[in-house]
């Protein structure tokens, strides 16, 4: 952007920027000045009090850069809540392909299986061409709405347990990256592959032994604590080391991968993980990437050098060394620090258990946001899992053990019997029906039903549009079918 005339303009094509300030004003501080501006692309992201401050200051005729996000433009808006109210009536795999058309934002990848036997794989919603290869992008990859044709490869016969019907093939989808390199390379933090080859794994195992898939099943995917990688990561940079810090290496190596809140040795392995990752963000390859971002806060996560390498510990340990990074120079290095900070531990030698050392649950607290400073926050709740498990609670390595974000929904909808439906959020608020805030149900891995006031069996499929027809539920439990009124007008 260059300053022309007092204004900010685009120097390519001598656009003018939309600014305006807002006043922003909050209890402990008096207003503040917020500069929002926008071109034809999109938002430009404001910079640091620094970056804002010689922007406001540029001389005329004086260029400056700025990042500008561009979002990707609602074709239809009111498909926000029309598509939620179809989904709610959906019976079968037309129905959830119908309700996804036209969907924008956030872009979703949607599984949908209904007890015909069809099977539909989709990526709906709206995201922008890739500026690099828009025409070589497979169909549905970008653009606005993705491929809705039902995948030919993904058939199965049914998924209900109560109806006795059985799957003879399972499709997962983990928030894993695609195999193709079009729609890989249009994604930002995708999970890696072997979260879905986990959960195919245990659904798999559920087919085997009771030729069925059950909504239990599906349950325990969700809550699982396994992180699949690193044994044999640790193994590769720590087996052949000899007797650096013994007792936490070979409690290091023993350690299966379960990230369960009550497990001693996953928390020894996040402190090690931790120490890592600063460890390689170090080192004098990677300095360059230390200088200020000129963002705000806000934005540390994303950009910050010791979270993304954090992120990417799992790639680095293999591709590494082929960029100048030391991966087994820095895992025993962290080896000797880890266990000097824990000698009372490390005094019994060859012991293969873990004692008087806090489990991972303690260390990996989730504490719901408060947005008032007012308020006194919420408890904290031990959870298992970590970032790359099903059970994606996830931390930023080299920040600290403490969940940065969790799973904000639980959901099991069945499409066949909307009434058998479970889900929950960690929501910390009591609400007075279920006796405790579900977000202590949510940490021990509970669902509650997603229709606590329909019976089994109690929605009937009807042609009319909207959701089903309740058949007895609202009247089982005394409620109105329709519990508010409509003004008349005036």
């Amino acid at each position: 952007m260059q300053r022309r005339a007092g204004g900010l303009v685009a120097v390519d094509t001598g656009e003018p920027l939309d600014e305006r300030a807002v006043d922003l004003r909050s209890a402990h501080c008096g207003p503040q000045t917020r500069w929002v501006r926008r071109c034809s692309d999109g938002f430009v992201l404001p910079g640091d009090d620094d970056a804002e401050q010689r922007l406001l200051e540029l001389p005329d005729g004086e260029s400056a850069r700025v990042l500008v996000a561009r979002p990707a433009p609602p074709c239809v808006p009111e498909r926000a809540v029309s598509a939620c109210r179809e989904l709610l009536s959906a019976i079968s795999v037309a129905d959830v392909a119908a309700a996804w058309q036209g969907w924008v934002v956030p872009v979703n990848d949607v599984i949908a299986a209904d007890r015909t036997g069809a099977c539909l794989h989709t990526v709906a919603g709206s995201y922008l061409p890739a500026p690099y290869d828009d025409a070589a992008a497979p169909v549905g990859a970008f653009g606005s709405v993705g491929s809705l044709e039902p995948s030919g490869a993904t058939h199965a016969r049914g998924s209900r347990r109560s109806r006795g019907e059985h799957l003879d093939h399972v499709m997962v989808r983990a928030n894993q990256r695609p195999a193709d390199e079009h729609e890989s390379a249009a994604r930002l933090g995708c999970a890696p592959p072997h979260r879905a080859r986990r959960a195919t794994q245990l659904l798999e195992q559920a087919i085997a032994e009771r030729g069925v898939v059950s909504h239990e099943d599906l349950l325990a995917a969700q809550v699982d604590t396994h992180l699949s990688t690193w044994p044999g990561l640790l193994a590769q940079l720590l087996g052949d080391r000899g007797p650096v810090a013994k007792t936490l290496r070979d409690w290091l190596l023993a350690w299966d991968g379960d990230m369960s809140a009550d497990s001693e040795v996953a928390a020894l392995f996040a402190r090690w993980r931790d120490t890592f990752a600063r460890e390689l963000a170090a080192s004098e390859v990677l300095t360059p990437l230390l200088a200020s971002s000129r963002l705000p806060a806000l934005w540390q996560p994303f950009l910050d050098p010791v979270a993304r390498v954090g992120l990417a510990l799992e790639s680095i340990v293999v591709r590494g060394p082929s960029v100048g990074l030391d991966p087994q120079g820095a895992a025993v290095r962290t080896l000797d620090s880890v266990a000097a900070e824990h000698t009372e531990a490390m005094d019994t030698a060859g012991s293969r258990s873990v004692e008087n050392q806090p489990s991972w649950g303690l260390l990996h607290a989730f504490a719901p946001h408060r947005a008032h400073p007012d308020l006194p926050p919420f408890t904290a709740v031990p959870v298992g899992g970590d970032t790359d498990c099903l059970l994606s609670a996830g931390t930023i390595p080299g920040w600290g053990p403490a969940c940065a974000r969790v799973p904000a929904a639980r959901v099991l909808w069945d499409l066949a019997d909307p009434a058998a439906s479970w889900w929950i959020t960690p929501d910390p608020v009591d609400r007075g029906s279920l006796g405790a805030a579900p977000v202590l149900r949510w940490a021990a891995g509970e669902m509650d039903h997603a229709l606590p006031w329909v019976p089994a069996g109690g929605l009937e499929p009807t042609d009319a549009p909207g959701p089903r027809k309740v058949s007895d539920g609202l009247a089982a439990v005394g409620r109105p079918s329709c519990p508010w009124s409509v003004p008349p007008r005036m």
